[in-house]
């Protein structure tokens, strides 16, 4: 009897390798000893929490926050992207945008953790609705208006963003003919600004006076020549709220303040100076979300991208002043005020240093003050 055919040797399989870009530092060796790769369970693949979720949703692929990131340290609160009913497809650290792209890795892989540069002004995750915000706040200003004994506003523009957008709301909402417009000029304020402060104010058909305040500023600050630059940057705010009021009392008018979230929350604005308004309807908005909120009202790009300044003096930009980008700062202080986490909550929220929270979180405990009444006895 012949031998039949040999069966053919199974092929010996090695340890599965997963698809996935590796992330973190490539392994070493340890005493001729390879270390676990990263990701890997007694020698199966862990897959992260938002592959898991994705198998079971019909939703489509969108990133999500990678909650059990296996080496925080090099991406601290990622994002991942999976498919329904797939295997995950990328991970890329916060603030990195990751590519979905069909490389050599197979057809179903995403090849990620592309060195793309994230948007100036990414819309953070707990951004309010522009359309939605938009329609708010006309409406609020409109009814204001309506209940309050005055004929309309005036607001200070500088041609920054806040201002501008400001003035765009409150031009939609009560009619040009109702708004004031005062351009307050000072020593440092760029030539640049001015006209696109002039620009605004003729498109959108608000009357606007322009007066240089810098020689009432150097009469107030004559008795002094010591005086910080903070100081006479405070001078400088307290003269334009005068301006402001003059203006609003000779033409029966509330005076409009366009500080945003951030810089009320950090108390980064001056006490009875650009902080004194009758109305301030950004008071709500996150300076973040003010980017996707001016789009929506129709400012300019050119308006939207500039960097964020108070003008007090040569130089000076909010980043450079306060520490960090708002980028930064309004994850923080989202975490920390709006949802009334601790410190270290905060830092294991927005994967920031404990050093850059903690700074911000006294900040605003430090400015109470500015955002409340004043302390008096209580006698009654």
């Amino acid at each position: 009897m012949l031998p039949g055919p040999r069966p053919r040797a199974r092929p010996r399989r090695g340890p599965r390798r997963s698809r996935l870009p590796r992330l973190g530092p490539p392994a070493r060796r340890a005493h001729g000893r390879r270390r676990r790769r990263h990701g890997q369970r007694d020698g199966r693949r862990h897959r992260p929490r938002a592959h898991r979720r994705a198998r079971r949703s019909p939703a489509p692929a969108r990133p999500r926050p990678l909650l059990r990131h296996r080496n925080p340290a090099a991406h601290p609160r990622g994002r991942a992207v999976a498919r329904p009913r797939a295997r995950l497809l990328c991970r890329a650290r916060r603030g990195v945008r990751a590519r979905r792209r069909r490389g050599r890795r197979g057809p179903r892989v995403a090849t990620c953790f592309l060195p793309v540069a994230a948007a100036r002004q990414p819309v953070p995750d707990f951004a309010l609705d522009p359309a939605t915000a938009a329609d708010e706040i006309r409406s609020f200003l409109a009814s204001y208006l309506d209940a309050a004994p005055a004929d309309g506003y005036v607001v200070g523009v500088s041609g920054g963003l806040d201002s501008v957008l400001a003035a765009h709301l409150l031009a939609d909402a009560v009619g040009p003919e109702h708004v004031t417009a005062l351009l307050l000029p000072a020593g440092p304020s760029d030539p640049e600004n001015v006209a696109d402060a002039r620009d605004v104010c003729e498109r959108l058909g608000v009357d606007y006076r322009e007066t240089d305040v810098q020689p009432i500023v150097d009469d107030v600050t004559a008795a002094r020549e010591d005086l910080s630059k903070t100081a006479v940057g405070n001078v400088q705010a307290r003269v334009r709220m005068v301006m402001l009021y003059q203006a609003a009392n000779d033409e029966g008018r509330l005076v409009v303040g366009p500080n945003n979230r951030s810089e009320l929350l950090l108390g980064y604005f001056t006490k009875y100076g650009d902080g004194a308004a009758d109305v301030a309807p950004l008071a709500d908005v996150y300076k973040t979300e003010a980017y996707a909120l001016a789009r929506e009202v129709g400012v300019s790009e050119h308006v939207v991208e500039k960097t964020p300044t108070a003008e007090l003096w040569e130089g000076q930009t909010d980043p450079g002043e306060l520490g960090a980008p708002y980028e930064t700062i309004d994850p923080i202080l989202h975490a920390y005020v709006d949802e009334d986490r601790t410190v270290d909550e905060t830092v294991e929220a927005t994967g920031e240093d404990r050093e850059t929270v903690a700074s911000f979180a006294e900040r605003y405990e430090a400015s109470t003050h500015k955002r409340e009444r004043p302390p008096s006895p209580d006698l009654r």
